[in-house]
């Protein structure tokens, strides 16, 4: 279930009265999902293809998936093995271990031993009748190598990664922080004013537009809301609607808590982080999903303390009540 093309819909419907006629607007697929780049002024279709190819080669430095990424070789590798990581790779890990950290490892990269198990991973998922959840024996041996500061040993200064001893198993995925990633390389590309949208990651250059969130339950509705991306910020958006299947009544959504190995259930359904660094924007709207609201607004609060980032957020409860962190100026549909 591909809910963030929703999103997507509702951003083109929203932002396309504020393009001018003198732009250019392409789709690619990269990253599993669907890129649309809107650049103004006339060599913006030549910009948009050069984006286009950097961010492939960041598809395949950093998708576990991709035979050859650094992801894979990692996730390969055996205990007491260095991998030797570019420097993209280095520095995505460098924003991981700060997220990691501060969340108290709400978000943890080390968590694709659960992601396959459930089937949630993009290269396995599918929305099909008769899914059923993992027994707690399976997830119990997947937990055993999960944990980012246990598993892994990285060394900035050698830009290595290696597996420690006893994690043979484990395995990095960068699911919840690369699209945000790519993005803000995607908007550093660009001179003109650009709005660029990587399944539900998007970023804004040069001027502001007005952006809609997706309803994370009513698909008859487009959007549940709106407000003004300023020029410079990116949001990204989690919930429990975008990867999921129902087995006896109970939904089981991608989202999954580091701590019990299954999908959060922190009272949260939808969670839009905006700030100027899409990477950290990203993870942290998966954290927050897992932490919920109160634990998810204390995190913001210290992000904002020690960084320069101006998060901001709209956090969506299961009952479809809503709270806004930030002066977003956002508008209830």
């Amino acid at each position: 279930m591909r809910t963030k093309s929703v999103l997507l819909i509702a951003i083109i419907l929203i932002s396309i009265v504020s393009l001018t006629a003198c732009s250019s607007t392409e789709q690619f697929f990269v990253f599993g999902t669907f890129l649309d780049m809107t650049v103004e002024g006339v060599s913006g279709g030549k910009v948009t293809r050069e984006v286009f190819t950097y961010m492939e080669s960041l598809e395949t430095l950093l998708s576990p998936t991709v035979e050859g990424s650094d992801l894979h070789k990692i996730n390969n590798a055996k205990a007491g093995e260095s991998v030797k990581c570019s420097p993209e790779t280095m520095e995505l890990l460098s924003i991981v271990e700060v997220i990691f950290d501060l969340s108290e490892g709400a978000y943890d990269p080390s968590i694709y031993p659960l992601v396959r198990l459930w089937n949630f991973s993009g290269d396995k998922f599918s929305q099909i009748e008769g899914k059923t959840p993992p027994t707690d024996e399976d997830i119990a041996e997947a937990l055993s190598v999960v944990g980012f500061d246990k598993a892994f040993t990285i060394d900035h200064v050698a830009g290595t990664v290696t597996k420690n001893a006893g994690y043979d198993g484990a395995m990095l995925d960068f699911g919840g922080v690369a699209k945000g990633y790519a993005v803000d390389k995607a908007m550093d590309s660009f001179d003109s004013k650009a709005l660029v949208n990587l399944g539900g990651n998007i970023g804004a250059k040069g001027k502001e537009y007005t952006i809609g969130i997706g309803n994370p339950r009513d698909s008859a509705t487009p959007y549940f809301g709106s407000f003004t991306l300023s020029a410079g910020e990116l949001i990204s958006t989690s919930g429990d609607y975008e990867r999921f299947f129902t087995y006896e009544g109970k939904r089981y959504h991608h989202i999954l808590s580091p701590s019990t190995g299954k999908p959060s259930d922190s009272g949260l359904i939808s969670v839009s982080i905006v700030c100027t660094n899409g990477a950290v924007g990203d993870a942290l709207s998966t954290a927050i999903m897992v932490l919920g609201a109160e634990k998810g607004k204390a995190l913001i609060d210290r992000i904002n303390d020690e960084f320069d980032l101006n998060v901001k957020a709209v956090l969506i409860s299961t009952d479809l009540t809503y709270e806004v962190v930030g002066d977003l100026g956002f508008v209830k549909k």
